[in-house]
């Protein structure tokens, strides 16, 4: 099972056994795709799962806050205010709470397990900048090159800031744009002026490798943690 849906709590058959069966089925794929160091998107969506679920136990807790109490007359013969819900919970909703107290420390062990992969990964890795880096970084490009092997992978960058009531996000956009090489005689620093030559909108693009010292998937794990290395190159140097 490679993707679990975004409702997958709440659609279909609420039991616990069932759900149960599911969520150990999606998390033995999400555990193959890490034994191969696949991170994205599995890590991710391991991640909005848990928030779900988190979001949905809280909106739980205060959906049953809202329902009239009554006084416990025991209690109140002890002159003690001691109130207790008018309405106990069904079935459905104690299935909830099972799959949900299954689930959440498997999610949580699961996205550890991710993280302590990405953080390798990114230990793994040298990002530099190519020559001087012009005033001008919204745009340019990134060299990808893998175990020192003589290919690289060139994308374009796009990067935009969006702004919310609270804070600033950067969002970075990566366009694949050929395959090329670097040697002795080939460095990272001709490869970036072939690219100016070649693209008049940056005479002087900004320009940063990627050097990874193990060979990654490129894709589902080198890309995502080259994106977020250059996002927090260029946050700090805004």
């Amino acid at each position: 099972m490679d993707k679990l849906s975004a409702d997958w709590l709440t659609e279909g058959i609420i039991d616990f056994e069932y759900k149960k069966y599911i969520v150990l089925a999606y998390l033995k794929q999400i555990g193959r795709k890490f034994g191969n160091v696949h991170l994205y998107p599995s890590l991710s969506d391991l991640i909005a799962h848990r928030e779900n679920l988190m979001h949905f136990k809280e909106k739980k807790t205060s959906f049953w806050s809202r329902f009239p109490k009554k006084l416990n007359q025991e209690a109140a013969k002890r002159l003690m205010l001691d109130f207790e819900k008018d309405i106990t919970e069904d079935k459905v909703l104690q299935e909830l709470e099972a799959i949900i107290a299954f689930s959440m420390p498997r999610f949580t062990k699961m996205i550890e397990e991710g993280k302590e992969i990405y953080e390798f990964v990114e230990d793994q890795m040298a990002f530099e900048p190519v020559g001087i880096i012009p005033m001008y970084t919204d745009e340019g490009y990134l060299l990808i090159n893998h175990d020192s092997q003589r290919e690289i992978s060139i994308y374009q960058y796009k990067s935009s800031v969006f702004e919310s009531a609270e804070e600033k996000y950067r969002g970075i956009n990566l366009r694949f744009v050929t395959k090329d090489f670097i040697d002795f005689s080939r460095s990272f620093e001709r490869v970036k002026l072939e690219l100016a030559k070649g693209n008049s909108e940056l005479p002087n693009p900004a320009t940063f490798s990627l050097v990874t010292k193990l060979a990654f998937p490129e894709q589902p794990t080198v890309l995502p943690v080259a994106k977020r290395l250059l996002m927090r190159h260029l946050s700090a140097a805004a």
